[in-house]
């Protein structure tokens, strides 16, 4: 069910850019610095700098997941080893609760 949920918000979203794209195909030149860049669809020049927005938060989004699975790993061996020292402190009172 996710799978198909995930399908049909792509679908809309690429109908989206298809329908923005031929509904903003007028092209414009621009200004850069006085230099005169080649003409392109307002279309593109909108999409172009979310997209790449959409790609940086991505990665930026990537690093912090490889980040924080490695101190959940880290954590993880902590909590084994803290653990196996209760484990061994409780042997050792039920030793002396034995002997006593």
């Amino acid at each position: 069910m996710k799978n198909f949920l995930n399908t049909v918000f792509f679908a809309l979203i690429i109908l989206f850019f298809v329908m923005f794209s031929l509904s903003n195909s007028q092209s414009i030149q621009l200004n850069f610095f006085g230099v005169l860049l080649k003409p392109l669809p307002i279309s593109l020049l909108i999409l172009l700098p979310f997209l790449v927005g959409v790609v940086l938060g991505s990665i930026l989004d990537l690093a912090e997941r490889f980040s924080l699975k490695r101190e959940v790993k880290k954590l993880r061996r902590e909590l084994g080893a803290r653990e196996e020292e209760t484990k061994a402190v409780a042997a050792i009172d039920t030793e002396k609760d034995s002997f006593s």
